[in-house]
């Protein structure tokens, strides 16, 4: 696997090549200050990106562009800002698993390829990698947070596959819980699956809900499921009940027959 992994990156200039040596390897990752400063680099060079994306956005000279409807002379001045060249920071993060094959300092170097790599086989070798020799790693969570979105990433051929292994293979709950969230939305979502299928897999919520206790994600898995069970039209409102403006105690349901309308809003 590992030599897999290298072997891919050999086409990406700057890259580690597969003849480099242990202390070449070493070398390199040492010299990128360790993950969290490298992902501190990554971090800085992807918001200066942004940034001069937005300047040039907000410019006069884009906006009159704009507003002539030259969309080309408006794609060429946005050109000047340059897109965040990934290849070095893919190298330096590999180079930092590499460093540390086989620990579990290796693993959010791995996460972080898996993650952000732009090209399938390189999120796919750090995947497997990751299921392969750190399955029981509970920095797995990085990638288990993103699991409904490595589908791109591993192609859906192997998806269903990644998740299984994440909610089968994990020791730990919260791990298990966002691999199945993921699934569960998955089968809800495709419009191929059978009345039956997307039952099942409203009920995969509630396991996510006992797994994941206390957290965002058992009140966001909670919260789809009666969304989709008492808030879909056509269903009958849930009642509600609270102090309008006056103080005095009111119920939904004492308006029945009228027109309503319930405008909900928070203030933070």
């Amino acid at each position: 696997m590992r030599r897999c992994l290298i072997t891919a990156l050999c086409f990406l200039p700057g890259a580690v090549i597969a003849q480099q040596d242990a202390k070449g390897v070493a070398t390199e990752a040492k010299a990128s200050g360790g993950f969290q400063s490298l992902s501190a680099e990554y971090s800085a060079a992807r918001i200066a990106a942004i940034k001069a994306q937005q300047a040039i956005a907000g410019s006069e000279e884009y906006k009159a562009l704009m507003e002539k409807g030259d969309s080309k002379g408006a794609a060429k001045l946005m050109s000047q800002a340059k897109p965040l060249d990934m290849k070095p920071f893919l190298a330096k993060f590999q180079a930092g698993a590499d460093a540390h094959a086989g620990t579990e300092d290796a693993v959010p170097y791995l996460c972080w390829i898996a993650i952000n790599a732009t090209k399938r086989k390189l999120s796919r070798a750090a995947v497997d990698e990751l299921l392969q020799e750190h399955i029981e790693s509970e920095g797995l969570l990085t990638l288990a947070e993103s699991a409904q979105f490595l589908g791109a990433k591993v192609g859906a051929d192997r998806y269903q596959d990644v998740l299984e292994s994440l909610a089968g293979g994990s020791p730990h709950d919260l791990i298990q819980a966002h691999a199945i969230h993921a699934m569960a939305l998955t089968a809800m979502r495709d419009s191929k699956a059978s009345a039956e299928e997307k039952a099942e897999a409203l009920d995969l919520l509630d396991e996510v809900v006992l797994l994941a206790e206390g957290s965002e994600l058992a009140i966001s898995a909670s919260a789809f499921r009666f969304e989709r069970e008492r808030l879909q039209i056509g269903m009958e409102a849930p009642d509600i009940v609270a102090d309008d403006l006056d103080g005095v105690n009111f119920k939904l349901s004492d308006y029945r027959g009228k027109v309503v309308v319930l405008d909900f809003w928070g203030d933070w």
